[in-house]
């Protein structure tokens, strides 16, 4: 799964990557109400930023260029070949 935590939801063909902020943790039922909203039309692949909630990818602050690395490079991990809406 490597150092950022992510979760699948739902069960339908087209993926939306759910990128709900940097403060944003898994655990949590107010970001969890987007995915629930989401999963009835949509495959919806979530994470928990890096140093939030289960993920750690390193123990300094973190920027806003990391962030989009990190979910650039984990979009191209888990679907490569696929259009994949992204929110």
């Amino acid at each position: 799964q490597g150092p950022l935590r992510r979760e699948w939801q739902g069960e339908k063909e087209e993926i939306l990557f759910l990128l709900m902020g940097s403060a944003a943790d898994l655990r949590k039922t107010t970001d969890q109400q987007y995915v629930n909203q989401s999963i009835s039309m949509f495959k919806v692949l979530t994470y928990d930023h890096r140093n939030t909630g289960r993920s750690t990818c390193k123990d300094e602050p973190c920027t806003m260029q990391d962030y989009a690395d990190d979910a650039a490079a984990l979009l191209k991990e888990v679907e490569p070949e696929r259009p994949v809406f992204v929110l």
